[in-house]
């Protein structure tokens, strides 16, 4: 029967208005795509067949010859080490990535020594966390010592001491650079280098008295160094910020080692640190030398 004759047929018998009729037609389209629409559902949410016992073993076996990521957390020798003298093999071994560990033996044929522990910080990019992991097993000392003081000053004697003293001109010891070493003749080079490189971990000279903590300087060298050496009155020296300043960053002055370190990221977590005095008072240990060169905003 075609919709026409229903339509006509609705109108005779019911007497409808094609508004109505109209209605009506919409109303049994949606009944007719709810009654299709369940029978498809059902369909579709059918009982799945359960696995049989020859088929889960099937399973079994294709999943055992897929190969398995192991996501497990690699574990590393610890062992004690040097390394200035650590192969490539025990550095990787140590946990150390390839790329790092070929830094480090490339610093080494460099002519680059590591001194002391916080000296494995000076490679690029290498595993901060690491090495605090090893800190313990790192075969060099905290610090250096500091040589006895040589009379290297008496063998001058007074007649060419004064000579040398004249070479000297007075100078800024915040602003030389590798560039002024020719004008420090009567310095020995690798003292007016660590001179430099003293002065940049510290963040400036703030006291002339400092010359005297260079590793390795005479008697002579300190005497000539600090009479001709001057500090701009308003010369501030670099600040690091305690608030948030990394363990790398912190570990790497001169007037900070480990344990110090440490202990200022443990009182850190208890309470803010506001000044000198409270840092003091939470770690007698630190030095006053290192009140210049910290912030605490």
């Amino acid at each position: 029967m075609s919709l026409k004759k229903i339509k006509n047929y609705l109108e005779k018998e019911f007497d409808l208005t094609a508004s109505q009729i109209r209605s009506i037609s919409v109303l049994s389209f949606l009944l007719i795509l709810l009654i299709t629409g369940k029978s498809f559902y059902k369909i579709w949410q059918a009982d799945i067949s359960p696995v049989t016992e020859v088929q889960a073993k099937l399973l079994d076996s294709l999943s055992s010859a897929v190969p398995q990521k192991d996501f497990t957390e690699k574990s590393f020798n610890i062992f004690k080490f040097n390394p200035n003298t650590a192969s490539e093999e025990d550095l990787v071994s140590l946990g150390f990535n390839k790329w790092t560990s070929k830094n480090i033996i490339k610093y080494r044929s460099k002519g680059g020594v590591f001194k002391i522990k916080k000296d494995l910080f000076k490679i690029y990019n290498i595993d901060s966390t690491l090495i605090l992991t090893l800190y313990d097993s790192i075969n060099l000392p905290e610090n250096i010592s500091q040589p006895k003081k040589s009379n290297y000053s008496k063998k001058i004697g007074p007649i060419k001491s004064q000579a040398i003293a004249k070479k000297l001109r007075k100078f800024n010891i915040n602003k030389i650079t590798d560039a002024d070493k020719e004008d420090f003749k009567s310095i020995r080079p690798y003292i007016f280098d660590r001179m430099i490189s003293f002065r940049n971990k510290l963040g400036g000279i703030v006291d002339k008295a400092q010359i005297k903590e260079i590793y390795g300087i005479n008697n002579d060298e300190i005497d000539l160094l600090i009479k001709h050496a001057s500090i701009s009155s308003d010369f501030t020296p670099k600040k690091i910020n305690i608030q948030n300043a990394t363990f790398k960053q912190l570990i790497q002055h001169p007037y900070l080692n480990y344990e110090q370190t440490k202990a200022i990221f443990a009182a850190k977590k208890e309470d803010s640190i506001l000044n000198f005095q409270i840092l003091k008072a939470k770690i007698p240990s630190i030095s006053l030398q290192l009140e210049p060169y910290i912030s605490y905003e």
